[in-house]
């Protein structure tokens, strides 16, 4: 019996990334579709649609993104397991043909604990005379 192959995908907007679980036939209109109801699902105030989002694939140069074509699929894409996918949404109050898009903007990791200046383990809890 063969199991059907799966990875993973990671889909960033601003400071939130969203993990979908799907496969390498899977096209970007059925990323779309997961991702309205996972929002549909959260405390988004805004209502959101398929059409109402945009999904990008990092450019070779830093900081530039190319949206992808709702039919084109991950593997197509060579989108690999534990690819990345950045999302944006219309500008609230921008929906329609004529909306305005917010730019992709994601932080850059910072590591926890790296805190300059923090008090080493042996130091902690032992008062200073």
């Amino acid at each position: 019996m063969a199991f059907p192959i799966t990875s993973a995908v990671r889909i960033k907007r601003h400071k939130t990334t969203y993990f979908i679980s799907t496969s390498p036939s899977a096209t970007i209109a059925d990323l779309k579709q997961d991702l309205v109801r996972i929002l549909s699902n959260s405390n988004n105030e805004r209502s959101v649609s398929a059409a109402s989002i945009r999904l990008y694939i990092a450019g070779k140069a830093g900081g530039s993104y190319s949206m992808v074509d709702d039919a084109a699929t991950l593997e197509q894409l060579s989108v690999a397991d534990d690819g990345v996918l950045y999302m944006a949404l219309p500008l609230p109050g921008t929906e329609g043909p004529d909306a305005k898009w917010e730019p992709i903007e994601v932080p850059e990791f910072e590591p926890l604990g790296d805190d300059e200046g923090e008090e080493g383990p042996e130091e902690k809890g032992k008062e200073k005379a």
